[in-house]
């Protein structure tokens, strides 16, 4: 057996199978694992960065003096919940049981938040799609009532972990034309197919909805300014596919403020609607 196999073999037995109960526990327990890390491995500091949740940010330290430090980092790639972790190391040298150690722990880090996130964002999904209530019946998203309750809970989310969220609305162009030239029953077409080119650009743990006769609301949790404007432009090919005609505008919020990321959007929208009419 590799002297690398024997320490990997070393860190299942060393690290504890860690478990959080909750998201409020998972800081806690995320640290709880550092620290069992840098004891199996020698190490004197672990930095932890997660991509996208800075509130999981940590670091642990154990006291000693050594003449010199090796400091040398393990990653691990951005997944659909989380945008990397990268674990930051220092030791009196890098050898091959010390860095698998790190690695280890970083991949065990990467599988707990994940976890974490996805069980979130299932349970909310989980609690709205019972709420009959809150779904719009002609187009089969939610309603006024399920956004604003979506962009409440959402909010409470991301101040928790201090992730970014966007705020993607568009208006419909046409729309009443449509109904008084061809009549409702096209009109109503129109508008399924709009939450349907919504639908297809939307991940699972995005919230659609309609939000008035010819506005629709997406609430995209841990995107950022940058992924705002790609889903904008995603948004906007859904749209011209489907053959529905919409002005968009996205906004994004860093510490849960999402009635003003709503109303920064809705301003956005409409900046697009006055550059497509000039056109």
């Amino acid at each position: 057996m590799s002297q690398t196999a024997r320490a990997d073999r070393a860190v299942e037995a060393a690290l504890p199978a860690v478990a959080p109960s909750g998201p409020q526990q998972l800081p806690e327990t995320l640290h709880a694992l550092l620290l069992s890390a840098c004891q199996a491995a020698g190490l004197l500091t672990l930095e932890l960065e997660v991509t996208g949740c800075p509130g999981l940010a940590t670091t642990v330290r154990r006291p000693a003096q050594v003449p010199e430090l090796v400091v040398w980092a393990s990653h691990v790639a951005a997944s659909r919940w989380h945008g990397g972790v990268a674990l930051l190391a220092s030791a009196p040298d890098a050898g091959p049981e010390r860095r698998v150690v790190v690695e280890h722990a970083a991949r065990t880090i990467s599988e707990l938040v994940a976890a974490e996130l996805r069980a979130t964002q299932a349970e909310t999904l989980a609690q709205r799609a019972l709420e009959l209530a809150g779904v719009d019946a002609l187009t089969q998203v939610g309603n006024r009532r399920t956004w604003e309750r979506a962009l409440d809970d959402e909010a409470r989310r991301a101040r928790r972990y201090r992730t970014p969220t966007a705020v993607c609305v568009l208006d419909l162009d046409g729309l009443k034309r449509i109904n008084d030239e061809h009549g409702h029953a096209a009109g109503d077409a129109y508008l399924r197919r709009a939450a349907q080119a919504v639908r297809a650009v939307a991940r699972s743990v995005d919230v659609i909805c309609r939000l008035g006769g010819d506005e629709f609301g997406l609430l995209a949790p841990q995107t950022d300014a940058d992924g705002a404007h790609r889903l904008a432009a995603r948004l906007r090919e859904a749209l011209d596919v489907g053959a529905v005609s919409a002005s968009v505008g996205v906004a994004t919020a860093e510490d849960g403020g999402l009635d003003e990321a709503w109303q920064a959007a809705d301003a956005d929208m409409y900046g697009d609607k006055r550059a497509r009419s000039g056109r």
